[in-house]
């Protein structure tokens, strides 16, 4: 079961551990979607994001390496686009 929807804010751990260093850390940033809703399959514990400082995206986050900060929704998404 997916644990995150799209439009939920979210922190992004401090430590993403091994091969993930060139990825944004320690920020929160909102949930646009997770790799089964892109893509199919059974993949629902990657995401891709996006910082609402920058607006910028980014995937694809473990769902481990993120925090619930609160259910947010679309209209965070278009306000960081």
């Amino acid at each position: 079961m997916q644990k995150f929807k799209r439009g939920n804010l979210v922190k992004i751990a401090d430590d993403l551990g091994e091969g993930m260093s060139h990825f944004e850390k320690g920020k929160e940033a909102i949930i646009l979607f997770s790799y089964k809703d892109l893509y199919g399959g059974n993949n629902d514990k990657s995401y891709e994001v996006v910082f609402p400082d920058t607006g910028t995206t980014s995937a694809w986050y473990k769902e481990h390496q993120l925090t619930l900060i609160e259910e947010g929704g679309e209209h965070l998404i278009y306000s960081a686009l």
